[in-house]
């Protein structure tokens, strides 16, 4: 019998019974004594979970407006000195340029 259970030959197998008979009682006790609510969880607590839920989505959408702003912000920095250093050298080829037609 031990063989078609996977277990070694010389274990007994009446060390399973209180498993087997006391297991099902004492999963139905943790059951009834806490592992209910963890389970089927109140209606007060779903709601707590949810407004909870949404107060964290909410902070991260905005974090990531705020990055994006900032990150805009940053581009339009960089694109603002960009054309500036692009309009000044488009003066000193206008200079260049006046200054060979001339001579």
């Amino acid at each position: 019998m031990n063989e078609l259970l996977g277990l070694d030959a010389n274990f007994p197998l009446f060390h399973l019974i209180p498993l087997i008979v006391f297991g099902p009682i004492f999963a139905l006790v943790l059951y009834h004594i806490g592992l209910k609510e963890i389970f089927n969880p109140s209606p007060e607590v779903r709601e707590r979970r949810r407004l909870r839920k949404e107060a964290e989505t909410g902070s991260k959408e905005l974090r990531n407006t705020r990055r994006v702003l900032e990150r805009v912000s940053g581009e339009r920095k960089q694109i603002e000195a960009q054309a500036r250093a692009n309009r000044e050298y488009a003066k000193k080829m206008e200079q260049r340029l006046a200054m060979g037609s001339k001579g």
